[in-house]
């Protein structure tokens, strides 16, 4: 069963990210398909929560599991 590793916002032009293009990346090198939305959540004293809706199409069950985060600046991501 493939976890979910990233959440990979598009490259921005100088503007605003658009959520157009953000990818979800397994832990089997694949990319979860059809995403129609993904919201991130905070609460006092909790870790950060993502909940992704999607409609799959090539995906089984999938696990995500958050057990490490780590903050990078957008520029610093894409050189990952």
């Amino acid at each position: 069963m493939p976890r979910i590793v990233s959440i990979i916002p598009p490259e921005s032009k100088g503007t605003a990210t658009l959520s157009t293009g953000t990818k979800v990346l397994l832990d089997n090198g694949e990319y979860l398909q059809h995403v129609n939305k993904i919201t991130l959540v905070a609460e006092p004293g909790q870790p950060w929560k993502a909940i992704i809706e999607v409609h799959p199409t090539n995906q089984e069950q999938i696990d995500a599991l958050l057990t490490d985060l780590e903050v990078v600046k957008r520029n610093e991501a894409f050189n990952r």
